[in-house]
C-alpha cells in the first residue's frame, strides 16, 4: 500500500474536519482525498458522500482500489458506487458518485447525510455549484432541519464558490521532494513522443525499476508505436524471436532495441492492467483517467503531451454514445498529471511543448456558462428536484424578463 501523505496529518485533519461546517482542504494530487479521507470520516457510523468530476469508469476504479486498500487493514466502513438518484443513505457507509448523482439525491437525503465532500473543487460546474449553494440554502434559510459538514477539497486553486470556508492547507507539508519540470517544443512528429523517451531510458537519468506515466490522447496509436520502438525487433527479425523462444519468456528477452529490457503498458482498465506492473521499469501509457485516479509507486518520469479525450456531449449536456472530442487539457490538469510523479521520489515532468505554448493554456477548466441562469440551466435544476432560486442568488428575474420579451412566457 503507498504511504499516503494525509496519514502523517490524519488526527489533526480529522479534527479540523470535524470543527467547522464548511471546510476547504488544499492537498497534493495523489494524497488520500478521494480514498483514504472519506473512509476514515464514516468510521464511527457517519454517512459520508464524495461526489467527483470525473467520469463512472474512473470513479469504480478508485472505489475498487480503496476497498482493496481498507481490506487489507481489516475492517472498514462500507464502500459503494452509486450511478442512479438514490432516497436513503446508510450511517457508516461511503458513498461515492458523480457531482450529477448527489444534486439529484440531495433533496431526499440531505437530512440523513454526516458530510459531503466535493472532490476537485478547481472545476466549476453547474451540479457543484447546486450542491454548495442547496447545502448552504438549507443550513442558513431552514433552521430545523439537519444538514450535512461540506468539505471542498483540492491540490488546486479552488473555483467553486466558496465564500465563507475555512482553509487547511497540506500542501507545504507534503513537499518532500522535486520535480524537475522541461519542455520539449513543439511536437512535429508523432516519433518525436518515442524518440524523447528512448534517449531517456539510454542517459544516465535511467533507474532501473523505476516507472514512466506517458499521458496520450490516443492510448492504442501510442501504445503501438512504443512497441515498435522498444520490442520491433522481436517480431521482425527471425534470429530474435528464437532467441525469446529459447529463453521462455518474453519479458525476460532483451530486445538490441531495448537493452534496459523496459517494459510497455497501456492501461485501458485501471485495476486489471495496473494488477500487472511489477519491479521492472515500465513506460505506462495512459489517458487522462489517471490524472485523478490512484497513486502509482515509484513513477519517476512523466510524459505529457497536454491532451485528451472527451465525451461529446448533446446541448442538453448528455454524452452521445462513442463519440469523442480530443482537446488540449488545462494548467490546473497539466498540474495534476505533473503531481503523479514526486510522491515517493525527485521526479521529471517532460512536456512535449514550448514554455510559451503551456502559459497559454487555460489555467483552469471553463466554467459552466457563467454565474448568471439560462432556461437550459435552470430545466436540469428543476429535474433534480431544486427550486433554481435556491442555487442563483440573483439574475432569475432578469432571465424571466428577457424570456418574456422575446415571446417565449408571458407575465401577468
Amino acid at each position: 500500500m503507498v504511504s499516503l501523505s494525509l496519514s502523517t496529518n490524519l488526527q489533526y485533519v480529522i479534527k479540523f474536519v470535524l470543527s467547522f461546517d464548511r471546510l476547504i482542504l488544499m492537498s497534493s494530487t495523489g494524497s488520500g482525498k478521494s480514498t483514504l479521507l472519506p473512509s476514515v470520516l464514516a468510521d464511527g457510523g457517519k454517512s459520508v458522500w464524495i461526489a467527483m468530476d470525473a467520469h463512472n469508469s474512473i470513479i469504480s476504479s478508485i472505489v475498487k482500489y480503496t476497498r482493496k486498500t481498507f481490506s487489507e487493514n481489516g475492517e472498514h466502513p462500507e464502500i459503494i458506487h452509486v450511478k442512479e438518484p438514490v432516497d436513503v443513505v446508510r450511517p457508516g457507509t461511503v458513498t461515492y458518485s458523480t457531482r450529477k448523482i448527489l444534486a439529484q439525491s440531495l433533496n431526499s437525503i440531505i437530512a440523513t447525510l454526516d458530510i459531503v465532500i466535493l472532490d476537485d473543487a478547481h472545476i466549476d460546474s453547474l451540479d457543484g455549484l447546486a450542491i454548495v449553494n442547496a447545502i448552504r440554502f438549507y443550513r442558513d434559510v431552514i433552521s430545523d432541519i439537519r444538514f450535512p459538514k461540506l468539505i471542498l477539497t483540492s491540490a488546486e486553486k479552488v473555483a467553486i464558490p466558496h465564500e465563507g470556508f475555512s482553509v487547511l492547507d497540506l500542501r507545504k507539508e507534503e513537499s518532500g521532494y522535486t520535480i524537475d519540470v522541461r519542455y520539449h517544443g513543439t511536437l512535429e512528429r508523432d516519433f518525436d513522443v518515442t524518440t524523447v523517451i528512448s534517449r531517456y531510458v539510454s542517459s544516465s537519468e535511467f533507474t532501473n525499476g523505476k516507472h514512466f506515466l506517458l499521458f496520450v490522447d490516443d492510448v492504442t496509436k501510442y501504445g503501438k508505436l512504443l512497441n515498435d520502438t522498444f520490442n520491433k525487433d522481436i517480431d521482425d527479425d527471425p534470429r530474435n524471436f528464437k532467441v525469446w523462444k529459447s529463453q521462455q519468456s518474453r519479458k525476460h528477452f532483451i530486445s538490441p532495441q531495448n537493452p534496459k529490457n523496459v517494459n510497455i503498458l497501456v492501461i485501458r482498465s485501471i485495476n486489471r492492467d495496473l494488477a500487472s506492473l511489477g519491479n521492472m521499469s515500465t513506460i505506462i501509457v495512459v489517458g487522462s483517467e489517471l490524472s485523478n485516479a490512484i497513486t502509482i509507486p515509484n513513477v519517476s518520469v512523466v510524459f505529457d503531451l497536454l491532451k485528451k479525450k472527451v465525451h461529446a456531449e448533446s446541448i442538453f449536456e448528455t454524452e452521445l454514445p462513442g463519440s469523442f472530442n480530443q482537446s488540449y487539457i488545462t494548467k490546473i490538469e497539466a498540474n495534476q498529471r505533473r503531481g503523479r510523479t514526486g510522491r515517493t521520489n525527485d521526479g521529471i515532468c517532460y512536456r512535449f511543448s514550448s514554455k510559451r505554448f503551456f502559459d497559454r493554456l487555460l489555467d483552469t477548466p471553463e466554467s459552466y456558462p457563467d454565474s448568471k441562469p439560462n432556461l437550459l440551466a435552470c430545466a436540469r435544476l428543476i429535474s433534480y428536484g431544486l427550486n433554481p432560486s435556491i442555487v442563483y442568488d440573483t439574475g432569475l428575474k432578469d432571465m424571466v424578463e428577457e424570456l418574456a420579451r422575446i415571446g417565449l412566457v408571458e407575465l401577468d
